[in-house]
């Protein structure tokens, strides 16, 4: 499954101050691959959450997405959460990408999806590396705790 990566300066104030990468990361062969370098305003939507984010935690200058765990039932809240208290993380949430009130930092966003809309987990760090370390805590906890529900 693919994911996106995007970050800002911390002087940034919209959208289009944003850079991602075009299209998604994909992982092929074991070697992540992309289709062209990061370009501003390249992922529209990962940039307006990332910036509705700056809002309310102006530290988080950068956003990597990843397909929320589910099951036919739908999304695996009680999953989420126990990796959110594990990781000791707060956690608000983005129906359809519409960023509910948060106080304080915001580490973690779930969208919860819809009717042609799919849930996805969003994790927030203060640059690049930070969210690129965070995620890969994020997936370690997830796999623990999925093994173990």
């Amino acid at each position: 499954v693919g994911f996106n990566l995007a970050a800002c300066s911390e002087h940034a104030m919209e959208v289009d101050e944003v850079a991602a990468y075009p299209g998604k990361i994909t992982v092929l062969n074991g070697a992540l691959k992309h289709h062209s370098t990061p370009m501003m305003g390249a992922s529209s939507s990962l940039a307006a959450l990332l910036m509705d984010v700056r809002d309310q935690d102006p530290d988080r200058t950068a956003i990597l997405n990843l397909r929320a765990p589910a099951n036919d039932d739908g999304i695996r809240r009680t999953v989420i959460d126990r990796v959110v208290s594990a990781l000791g993380w707060s956690m608000v949430e983005a129906p359809r990408g519409r960023l509910q009130d948060g106080v304080g930092e915001i580490d973690l966003v779930l969208d919860t999806g819809g009717f042609g809309w799919e849930p996805g987990l969003y994790v927030l760090g203060h640059h690049p590396l930070d969210v690129v370390d965070r995620a890969n805590r994020l997936i370690a906890v997830l796999k623990v705790t999925e093994a173990a529900a």
